[in-house]
C-alpha cells in the first residue's frame, strides 16, 4: 500500500514537472515572435493609433484605458466562474471560461460587432465538438489494435511493459498541456500590451 502510494506521488511529481517545463518553452517561442514586431516608442505610437482607429473608429481608438478595463473584466469573469465550478464540483474548462469572459466583456462594452464570430466558430465551437469525437475514434482504433496485437501475449508481460509506457505517456501529456496553457496566458498578456500600445499588433 505504501509502495503504491509512493509511486503515485512520484508520478504526480513527474506530471507537474513536465507540465511546468512546457510553459517556459512555449513562452520563449511567443517572446521571440513578439521581439520581431517590437518598434521604437515613437513608431509604436503612430502605428498603434492607426491600427486602433481602423479597427475601432471613433473615440475608442484614442482611449486605451477602456480596453484595459474590458480585459480586466474578462479575466475576473473567468476567475469567478472557475471558483464557482470548483466550489460545487462542476466540470469546467478554464480556457472556455476565459473565452466566454472575453466575449461577454466585449459585448457588454461595444456590442456584438466587437466579437470575431468566425474565429469563435472555427477555433472554439468546432474543436469543442470535434475533439471528443476524434478522441473517441482514435482511442477506439488504438485499443482495438492493441488488443488484437497482444491477444496471445502473457498478461504479466503486457502489464510490465505498459506500466513503464504509462509514465512516458503521462509525461508527454503533461508537457503538451503546459505548452497549451502557456499560449492562453500569453494571449491575455498580448492583448493587454496591444491595448496599451506597447505592441503594434497581436502576435500569439
Amino acid at each position: 500500500m505504501v509502495a503504491d502510494l509512493n509511486r503515485i506521488i512520484q508520478r504526480a511529481d513527474l506530471y507537474a514537472a513536465r507540465r511546468f517545463a512546457g510553459i517556459p518553452l512555449a513562452a520563449q517561442a511567443v517572446e521571440k515572435a513578439k521581439d520581431s514586431r517590437r518598434l521604437k516608442p515613437e513608431e509604436l505610437a503612430n502605428n498603434n493609433r492607426a491600427l486602433l482607429e481602423k479597427a475601432y473608429p471613433g473615440e475608442l481608438a484614442s482611449n486605451q484605458h477602456v480596453f484595459q478595463v474590458v480585459i480586466l473584466a474578462a479575466i475576473l469573469g473567468a476567475i469567478v466562474w472557475n471558483l464557482i465550478t470548483w466550489k460545487y464540483g462542476i466540470p469546467s474548462s478554464s480556457s472556455h471560461a476565459l473565452i466566454g469572459g472575453l466575449c461577454g466583456a466585449a459585448i457588454s462594452h461595444g456590442g456584438l460587432r466587437f466579437v470575431l464570430w468566425d474565429g469563435i466558430v472555427q477555433k472554439v465551437l468546432i474543436p469543442l465538438v470535434g475533439s471528443p469525437v476524434m478522441g473517441f475514434i482514435i482511442g477506439f482504433i488504438l485499443m482495438t489494435t492493441i488488443f488484437k496485437t497482444l491477444a496471445h501475449v502473457h498478461p504479466g508481460r503486457v502489464s510490465a511493459g505498459f506500466r513503464h509506457l504509462q509514465v512516458l505517456s503521462a509525461a508527454a501529456m503533461a508537457f503538451t498541456h503546459g505548452l497549451n496553457d502557456a499560449q492562453k496566458s500569453m494571449g491575455i498578456i498580448t492583448m493587454a500590451l496591444v491595448s496599451a500600445r506597447i505592441l503594434v499588433e497581436p502576435v500569439v
